[in-house]
This record gives structure tokens, C-alpha cells and sequence, in this order.
């Protein structure tokens, strides 16, 4: 039984951000220090606030110079509209000003996401120094107003927005017939430690990620960020420029490295497989290659490089701020009669599930203000690809009963874990829950306040947040399991046990039933990573099972919702995965619930290539250096199909214009679905697949030359 403990009182609606300012974590983690709880608080964090207007002008002090603020101080980027005449805006603050406004009670009934407290190891501490000099970048400019230029008009027509990590922009996939000029119009890289200042009558870039004896103003090539003080910018003048200057793959590589680019420094970059499947010159190789209109020399392609700690954080840490970001940056470029398609191949497991998060709400706000101004405007997400990662367990806690689930949680762990659970808010304080370690140690959850294993923050492994409804928060409240690693690499700190970890769920014998969900947020190693996350996962209490087996009362451990936790918003066009040559399921993909919220018809959307067969998964696509190609596989892979034939569809039937609205996500789907030289619906009525099947495959394939197939063996055991 746990001992009682009062805990610490929950000031924000942020259950991450609760943890991550108590014990003092930081959105990175410096490789030459401590890698737990007790890390050197960071200059600035990433998150959305949706507040009022006065509220907002209240948390951000005035500021002389926007470029000293977005790194010293606090800005607001408005992004879209909230709830309430309430505004979203994605923010940068330091981490002390954010446990100012928490002691205040300024974030107290304030819809706030922080994502999660954990960040990659490795990645560079940003408590950085500034040079004196940086007291005058912006004197004659300030950063936040654009570097005029003869190519600053906006787009017009076609326009592929790729977001990503690792966009190889001289890659000969993405320029026009002659070989020599680009379609990459814009490129920003988000790195918040290599910034293009206007300095000194001239642009400079300032690397913040050396020591300060090495630190300095350097001429560059690259330009400040219109509208925002992080980053830098390339224009396709410039990009043609460098093409002119790498004649073959080997001087490439060379002006990668002189740009200080990094992200691209291997033979594979995930960003560029995805643009290359996007907006390439030709369709996919499985389709024929054949040169369609998003490929054509008039398609223009925005490309925005993620930063390192969010590309390398599969939990999806710092995604919102960065992605919101990267759609005004890109809707700044663009013209209102465009024809926009985006494509965004990252997610996350946490989360409702059900559209209700900040996030999801800020990208339904965008697509629709977008397509009320009369342009057709489409946003692609995958669906996910965790099928059988035992990440989702839900059910139904009985009154007398304790429901138990069983977490297991990986040895030599150098992250923190973090399992989530739902309830429906009024049931909260009827639910007793209980976190105990492998030891048999545990402590208890206490509503509204968050309760640590130690007597202090810095003295525990664990602890349980919990969050009471507020008139902020939606139907849904969380109560929140945070492990920090098992593992330190460096440093010191208090690391959790790995092992059989249990959370225990109970209700009074003369209480109602009450439904919980419990997500698992992902914790993966990317390819190239100084480190091996590993993710921990629910103990099924069956075995291996054919992907033809749904769920069961009697398993906690479910397939059903294990879906991209970014991607349940009304808008967005969500893509899963299958074999090209048979249309079968590819074994990962997630499944979607059986009750669709939010008024969507189904979950996901449809389906599209993933894997070319079962003996060779993945796809071709263009590799990082011109004319190379790699393969790869996953939802992510299945996505950017969809985001090309949204884009040639725009191309054949564009809008309308003025006050017709541009076309919504449901006829979108339905007009890829019904081409036949591209699209197969799934057929209806009762025994045509099995339920978890059609949980999976939405309302049919899309890119599956073998559409004949397709329909039978979807219904055939994958494994």
C-alpha cells in the first residue's frame, strides 16, 4: 500500500511541463553533463499557449530586438484561432520564466502543451553566452522583418511544403528539366543554434553551439528567417548558386558541409526519400516513374528542416511549436491562389486520441482558414506505425476490482519513460491509482498534484501528475507516469529501476464503471543517433497474434488506437501503409478506434504503398547525394504518396476562389479513391474484411497498381 504523500500541486494544464519544471529537466540534454532530472535548466523551451490577446501581451515583456528575445526572453508566434476568441501561439521562453508564470498562477484555466520533457541526449546545451557584439544585431534592422529581395514575391500555383529532417535541397530530385535551376523556392533550417543575423550592414551567421572563446559572427550564404529569429533561410537564387558551384555528388557533399547542414551528411536522409516521393521529378518507381504535375518544373517546393532535438526525439518532443512554426513560415511564401499541399511524416503515441489536444486543434484552425479564402489547401499525416508495439492499453475498471497493467520498462535506458492514462474528467477523483516500482515500493495519485517517490523531486526516480478538469481542458483529463532513465551515461542522478513496473486501477464497490485509455509515448533510437533509446511497452497477457485478431475484453493490451496521436484532428488526410504488389496491410500500421471522433467518416483516410512486397519492404527513393537511391519503409513512406496525388488533383481541378471554399478533406479522398487509374475503394458490406482489417485500411488503397488483388488479400493473416 502506498505511504501517503501530499505531493506538489499542479499549476498548469501540462502534466510535461509539471515534470519537467519540479525536477528541473531540460528540453536538451548536454552529452558532458548530467542526463536525468538534475540537468542545468536550458535558456529557452518550446510550447503553445492558447490565452487571451490581454494575457499574452501580459507574459511577453516589450522587447528593443526580437533576435535577443526569441533566445533570452519570451515571443509569441500567433498561430491560429483558439477557442473563446482565444488565440494559439507557439512560444519560446526560458524555463525560468515559465516557473515565474507558473508560482504567479498565470498558467492556471490556460491551455498550455509542452509535448515531453525529453530530448535526445547529445544534443547541445542551449544556456549559451552572447558576445557583446549581440547587442547590436539588429540596430539597423531588426530580426524579425525579411532581407528584401527580387524574389520575395509570393507563390503562385503549385506549392509542395515538405517538413522534415534531413532535405538534401541540391539533390537533383528536386530541380527543374534543365538540370541546373531548383524547385526548392524556400529552405529554412530551424536549428536554433546556427542563426543568419542581419549584422553590420550585412549578413552574418552566429554559431551559439561553440564555447564562447570559440564563438563569433562568420560571413554566410544563408539569410535571417522572415518573421522569426531562429534559424536560417536559403532562396532558390541562392540554392542556384550552390548547384552551380557542385557539379557532381562528391561537391555536394562538400557544400553541405561548408553551409554548415549537417542533417544530411549520410547516405539517407529520411526528409529527402519523403520530398522525393512528394514533389520528385517522376511518381513513385512502383507506379511506372512517370512525370505527373507535382514533378513538373512549375511545382514549387518549401522545405523545412525540423531541428536536431525534435528530428531525434521520436516522442515528438518540441513538434508543435516547431511544425506551427514551419506553416505560417511556409503560408507567408504563398499567395492566396495557390493550390498548397503539406506533408508532415512525423507523430507521436501520447496524447487523447480523439483531436482534443492544442495541437491537433491549431492544425484544424489553419486548414480551415486556409480553405474559407477559397484555395484548396490539404494537410497529409501517417497514420503511425504501431500496430503490435503493445504502446495502448484500455478498459473498463469494475467496481470492487483492481485493474492491473503491467509496464515493462528496458535496462539501459538513457531516456525518460512517460505512460499516460485517460479518463473522462468527472471520473477522476472516483479512480484510486497506484504507480509500483519492481521492487514493490509505489505511491498513489492524488487529483490535481503531482507526487514524487522521494521526499523531494531531486531525491526521486518516479513520480504521478494529475490534472483536474478546468474550463480550459475538454472532456478528457490525464493523469500522467513519469520514469526518469534507467540509465545515466554521464552525470549523476536517481535512476528508475528497469524491470516489471505495474499500474493499478481501482474504483469503490458502489461506484459506476469507469473507461480508461493508457498510451505509452514513444521512445525509439533514429538511425544515426549517438544513443539507443528503448521503448518500453504493456506485457500482453496472449501471445503473438495474426493481424486478423481484434482486441479482447479480457487483454488491456489493444491494437485499436494505437494510431499518430497528432493525427486525429477533423481536417488533416491521414495515410496508412500496405504492400504495393498485393495491397495487403503492411504489419505495422495502426488501427484506428471503433467510435471515429470529431465527425470524420473513418481512421485512417486510406492506404498507400508503404513496403513494395513482403520479401523486399520499403520503397525506392531518392538518396541524399544526386542519383542515388535508398529504400525505406513505414507510414511515413505511404504519406507523401497521398500528398503528391492531393497536388495533381489541385492541379486538374483548381478552386474556385473567392467565396467558395476550397475542397474539404472528405472529397479530396473520395476523388483520389474513385480514379481508377490510381485509386480502389474498399468494398462495403458485412464479412468483406475482418473488423480490425477495416479498423486499418480506411476507405481504400491508393498507388496499388494490382488493384484486383488488392480487395481478398486484405483479409488474409499478414504475419
Amino acid at each position: 500500500m502506498a505511504e501517503h504523500n501530499p505531493g506538489f500541486p499542479v499549476e498548469t494544464a501540462d502534466l510535461y511541463m509539471e515534470w519537467a519544471l519540479l525536477t528541473g529537466s531540460a528540453p536538451a540534454r548536454s552529452k558532458a553533463g548530467p542526463a536525468g532530472g538534475r540537468r542545468r535548466p536550458s535558456r529557452s523551451i518550446q510550447l503553445i499557449i492558447e490565452c487571451s490577446e490581454k494575457l499574452k501581451n501580459a507574459l511577453q515583456p516589450s522587447f528593443d530586438n526580437r533576435f535577443i528575445a526569441e533566445y533570452a526572453g519570451v515571443v509569441f508566434h500567433e498561430i491560429a484561432d483558439g477557442a473563446d476568441d482565444n488565440k494559439i501561439y507557439s512560444v519560446s521562453a526560458r524555463l525560468d520564466d515559465v516557473s515565474r508564470w507558473r508560482a504567479q498562477g498565470k498558467l492556471k484555466g490556460v491551455r498550455v502543451e509542452y509535448s515531453t520533457a525529453r530530448n535526445a541526449p547529445g544534443e547541445p546545451d542551449r544556456e549559451r553566452w552572447f558576445p557583446p557584439e549581440a547587442s547590436f544585431i539588429g540596430a539597423a534592422q531588426d530580426a524579425s522583418s525579411a532581407v528584401e529581395s527580387p524574389e520575395s514575391g509570393r507563390l503562385k500555383g503549385k506549392v509542395m511544403v515538405v517538413i522534415d529532417d534531413g532535405l538534401a535541397f541540391l539533390n537533383c530530385a528536386f530541380r527543374k528539366a534543365d538540370g541546373n535551376s531548383t524547385r526548392v523556392r524556400y529552405f529554412w533550417d530551424q536549428d536554433p543554434l546556427r542563426v543568419a543575423v542581419f549584422h553590420d550592414g550585412e549578413m552574418k551567421e552566429l554559431d551559439l553551439g561553440t564555447s564562447k572563446a570559440e564563438s563569433s559572427f562568420s560571413s554566410t550564404r544563408w539569410r535571417e528567417v522572415p518573421g522569426f529569429s531562429y534559424g536560417r533561410e536559403l532562396a532558390a537564387a541562392m540554392i542556384d548558386e550552390l548547384i552551380a558551384e557542385a557539379p557532381n555528388a562528391q561537391s555536394e557533399a562538400d557544400a553541405y558541409r561548408k553551409l554548415g547542414y549537417d542533417r544530411v551528411r549520410h547516405a539517407s536522409a529520411h526528409g529527402t526519400h519523403v520530398a522525393d516521393l512528394a514533389a520528385g521529378p517522376l511518381s513513385p518507381r512502383h507506379m511506372g516513374g512517370k512525370l505527373d504535375s507535382a514533378g513538373a518544373d512549375d511545382t514549387n517546393i518549401i522545405m523545412v528542416q525540423l531541428p536536431p532535438s525534435t528530428a531525434l526525439d521520436t516522442s515528438g518532443g518540441g513538434l508543435a511549436k516547431h511544425v506551427l512554426d514551419a506553416l505560417k513560415y511556409a503560408l507567408s511564401k504563398v499567395d492566396d491562389s495557390a493550390q498548397v499541399v503539406v506533408n508532415l511524416s512525423f507523430g507521436a503515441t501520447g496524447g487523447p486520441h480523439d483531436g482534443s489536444s492544442l495541437f491537433e486543434r491549431a492544425l484544424d484552425s489553419l486548414i480551415g482558414r486556409e480553405r474559407s479564402k477559397g484555395r484548396n489547401f490539404a494537410l497529409v499525416l501517417p497514420a503511425g506505425n504501431h500496430f503490435d508495439t503493445a504502446a495502448h492499453a484500455a478498459g473498463e475498471i469494475r467496481p470492487g476490482a483492481t485493474t492491473e497493467l503491467a509496464w515493462h520498462v528496458r535496462a539501459e535506458d538513457p531516456t525518460e519513460s512517460f505512460c499516460e492514462l485517460w479518463f473522462d474528467a468527472s471520473s477522476l477523483d472516483d479512480v484510486c491509482i497506484e504507480l509500483v516500482k519492481p521492487n514493490g515500493d509505489s505511491i498513489e495519485a492524488r487529483p490535481g498534484r503531482t507526487v514524487f517517490d522521494g521526499d523531494m523531486p531531486t531525491s526521486s526516480c518516479c513520480a504521478l501528475g494529475s490534472v483536474r478538469r478546468t474550463a480550459a481542458l475538454n472532456a478528457k483529463c490525464a493523469v500522467l507516469a513519469s520514469l526518469l532513465p534507467t540509465h545515466f551515461e554521464n552525470g549523476t542522478g536517481v535512476p528508475a529501476p528497469s524491470g516489471m513496473w505495474k499500474i493499478k486501477l481501482a474504483v469503490g464497490k458502489d461506484q459506476k464503471p469507469v473507461a480508461f485509455d493508457a498510451w505509452i509515448q514513444r521512445d525509439e533510437a533514429t538511425p544515426y543517433t549517438p544513443y539507443r533509446a528503448r521503448q518500453s511497452y504493456f506485457s500482453s497477457t496472449r501471445p503473438r497474434l495474426p493481424s486478423t485478431a481484434d482486441d479482447v475484453d479480457e487483454d488491456p493490451v489493444k491494437r485499436r488506437g494505437t494510431g499518430n496521436s497528432v493525427a486525429h484532428g477533423r481536417l488533416p488526410i491521414v495515410v496508412g501503409a500496405c504492400y504495393a504488389l498485393s495491397g495487403r496491410l503492411s504489419p505495422y500500421t495502426a488501427a484506428g478506434t471503433t467510435v471515429v471522433q470529431g465527425g470524420r467518416r473513418c481512421w485512417p483516410d486510406l492506404v498507400a504503398p508503404g513496403d513494395l512486397s513482403e520479401p523486399m519492404p520499403g520503397l525506392l527513393a531518392a538518396g541524399t547525394l544526386s542519383g542515388s537511391t535508398v529504400r525505406m519503409n513505414g507510414t511515413s513512406v505511404a504519406a507523401p504518396q497521398v500528398a503528391r496525388a492531393t497536388l495533381n488533383l489541385f492541379a486538374r481541378k483548381p478552386a474556385l476562389g473567392g467565396s467558395h471554399p476550397g475542397m474539404d478533406s472528405a472529397s479530396i479522398v473520395d476523388q483520389l479513391l474513385d480514379d481508377p487509374d490510381q485509386g480502389h475503394r474498399r468494398p462495403a458490406g458485412p464479412g468483406t474484411q475482418a473488423p480490425i482489417m477495416t479498423a486499418r485500411i480506411g476507405a481504400g488503397w491508393l498507388n496499388v497498381p494490382c488493384f484486383a488483388q488488392a480487395a481478398p488479400s486484405a483479409t488474409a493473416d499478414e504475419h
